[in-house]
Formats: structure tokens, sequence, C-alpha cells
């Protein structure tokens, strides 16, 4: 099968290219192992909520794709080869080191424009566009919400950007998935349920041994409820309610200490308080 991806280019044009999935079987052993795989991690990407490229990532770098050293666009398997997708160079690359992974985002509703154009959102999106209405265009929190925010066919999404790097012997052993730092400090919430740090990025999921399911799948089963629990989060910080629902929630557990809290937000199950949270949200909010 032939899977085409495609990205506006550094330059400002479209660029169109086929993931050469043989060239691949060629240079990632367990791409090699089981060609298969693959096929099938491509087209779960490719179901509806998914937004990612299958790029070339650097292993010395950590969590960012290889960029072209001419141009500065990025690298994508194609044509027999890794080629930068704006000006075709094949840059000489580590392959004994370098990784394949997915850059994307999954899109989350979270607000909508009305028949006069004004934004009815999520109480964080409407405290966030407060925020910035009066800054400058060149201002870092508004340059922010231009990246983490899209607006379609009147309907606004959360899109933030999140990259998952493959390990060398997938499906054996979790893939890196990382989420930028300024993520946190866009929904002005807490630095929570993350496991490292790499440069700019926070590693999101934890490290577990064993064979894995498909990424998407993965995606869909921790890092979609996580956006669920961040959002929430950031509803109750817009409303100043953050820190009673938290207060609660350590009374309730008998935990008096926040971090240890705020991590145990993202668990579920009777180790975590993924459920004890959710409810104390609904709780809190239906009062406002």
């Amino acid at each position: 099968m032939s899977y085409e991806q495609n990205k506006i280019t550094v330059s400002g044009e479209t660029r169109q290219w086929t993931i050469d999935t043989a060239f691949l079987r060629s240079k990632v052993p367990w791409v090699r192992e089981a060609p298969d795989r693959l096929d099938r991690e491509i087209l779960a990407m490719s179901e509806p909520g998914f937004d990612g490229l299958l790029l070339v990532f650097s292993d010395a770098d950590g969590t960012y794709a290889r960029l072209c050293p001419y141009c500065g666009d990025i690298i994508v398997p194609c044509q027999s080869d890794a080629r930068c997708v704006s000006c075709h160079q094949t840059p000489d690359l580590r392959y004994h080191t370098d990784r394949i992974g997915f850059a994307g985002s999954v899109a989350t509703q979270v607000g909508q424009l009305d028949d006069f154009g004004d934004t009815e959102g999520r109480p964080f999106l409407e405290s966030l566009i407060q925020r910035t209405l009066d800054l400058p265009d060149g201002d870092r929190l508004k340059s922010w919400y231009h990246s983490y925010f899209l607006t379609r066919d009147n309907r606004i999404w959360f899109v933030p950007q999140l990259v998952a790097i493959f390990p060398d012997a997938w499906p054996e052993g979790s893939p890196d998935v990382y989420l930028r730092s300024t993520y946190f400090d866009l929904l002005a919430i807490p630095h929570a349920g993350i496991f490292d740090t790499s440069g700019t990025h926070c590693r999101i999921l934890e490290k577990v041994p064993g064979n894995q399911d498909l990424l998407a799948q993965i995606l869909l089963d921790q890092v979609v409820p996580r956006f669920a629990i961040d959002l929430m989060m950031a509803d109750l910080g817009a409303q100043d309610l953050l820190d009673d629902v938290l207060i609660t929630l350590e009374n309730e557990l008998g935990i008096q200490d926040r971090q240890k809290i705020l991590d145990s937000v993202y668990r579920k199950g009777k180790t975590g308080a993924y459920d004890p949270f959710t409810r104390l949200y609904r709780q809190f909010t239906s009062r406002t």
C-alpha cells in the first residue's frame, strides 16, 4: 500500500509525498522484522482525530525531528531515501542512532463562534482570550495561542503539538511521547503527570516494559484522557476553583502532599485519583 502525506513547507508551498516503506525496511531494524506493523501504525494514525507526519528523529537531539541542513525543513522517508520536503536534499543521517516517529496533534473541540463571530467556549478558553486581547502581536502568549488553537467551520479546536517516537525494539517498550513545556504555561496549569524533561519538551508517558498496542491506541487510551484532565484543570484555574478542588481531594484521600495529589490525578484505577477529580470537577463547576 502507498501512504500519502503533505505539509506546508518553510517557503509556504504545499508539498505531498509518499512514505517509502521499502526504504524504512532497509534502514530501521524493527520495521524490517515486522513490516506489517509499520503498515498498521500508519493506517491507525491516518484515522480521524489524529494529524501526524511520519518523520526521522535524532536520538542525540531527543525530541527534535531531523531538519535539513540546507533549508531547515523536515526530513521524511520518501523516494528511496530520507529527504527534505522542501529542497529534496538527502542529508547524511546516522541510521544507527536515528529513530522514526510521528509529530502532530490530537484535536479537542473547546469552543465555537456564534453568528456574530464571538467566541463561546470552555472557561479556560474565554479566560485565555481575555488575557490576550490587549497584547501586541509579537507577545509570546499571543503566539502560543495561535499555535495551539485552530478554527475550522466555526468550531475552535485545541491542537497541542506532540511527538511520539518509536523505541529501537518496537513494539517492545513504550514510545517516547512528548509535549512542549509551553503547553503548561499556556493553560496556566501545574507541571504534573510528567516523567522527564528534554530541552523544551516534557515526556508524558511512563516507560513500561512489554509488548505494546498500536501507537494510535496508546494515544487514545492514555494521552486523550490526559488532555481531558489538563483542560479540566485549566477550567478550574480560570474560575479560581482549582485550589479548592485539590484541597478537597487531599482531604478525601488523606494525602497532604500537593505534588502527589496532582500526579495521582493522571492515574486511573485504585492507585489514582482520576475518577475522584473528574467527579469534583463536575461538582464544583456546576455551582458556577
